[in-house]
């Protein structure tokens, strides 16, 4: 796997995905291994289409086969991935994110917390004027910051983007009519 990536070779590998029930075989490309939310994955170039590349989540490889072939990726398409990579809150966002201002308000005691960790490429924090922490980054507003948000519960309360409380806002409507 590191000497494909190091090597610009293409992987012959069985993959478990959640649409099919066997493995299925697919070659990759891969150009860049991340780790995200305690999992490695590989990102991939598509060869078919020049704007689309895609991750492979390590832990589901069955097999791999180192092949002969080898793959070019020029500097752009390098520097996009790197720009997606800063300006996505997650690795499900879309192709090309569309940040917007997150402004979120945290209570005085999560400064060191925010502080010790990057969430996001872009966040900073300040102390408002009633001691509260205030979070700020320039990210999508998509799954994975919703979700994130979600996990703060009580301790988190969005004051930006209006999209984004709005999402929350339906998303509580529809877990109160589940539960």
């Amino acid at each position: 796997l590191c000497t494909a990536l190091a090597g610009r070779q293409k992987l012959r590998i069985t993959y478990r995905t959640v649409d099919h029930d066997n493995p299925v075989e697919r070659t990759i490309c891969p150009v860049k291994l991340i780790l995200f939310k305690q999992e490695l994955y590989f990102i991939c170039i598509s060869e078919r289409h020049e704007n689309r590349d895609y991750y492979i989540k390590l832990c589901r490889i069955v097999s791999a086969e180192l092949l002969d072939e080898t793959f070019t990726v020029g500097e752009k398409r390098i520097r996009r991935i790197q720009n997606r990579l800063s300006k996505s809150f997650g690795i499900l966002d879309e192709d090309v994110p569309k940040p917007q201002k997150i402004m979120i308000k945290f209570p005085y005691y999560f400064q060191l917390i925010l502080n010790e960790r990057r969430f996001h490429a872009s966040q900073k924090t300040r102390v408002d004027k009633d001691g509260d922490v205030i979070l700020t980054m320039d990210a999508p507003v998509d799954r994975e910051l919703i979700q994130w948000v979600l996990g703060w519960s009580e301790s988190a309360t969005v004051i930006k983007p209006k999209a984004l409380k709005d999402k929350l806002r339906a998303l509580g409507r529809h877990m109160v009519s589940i539960y």
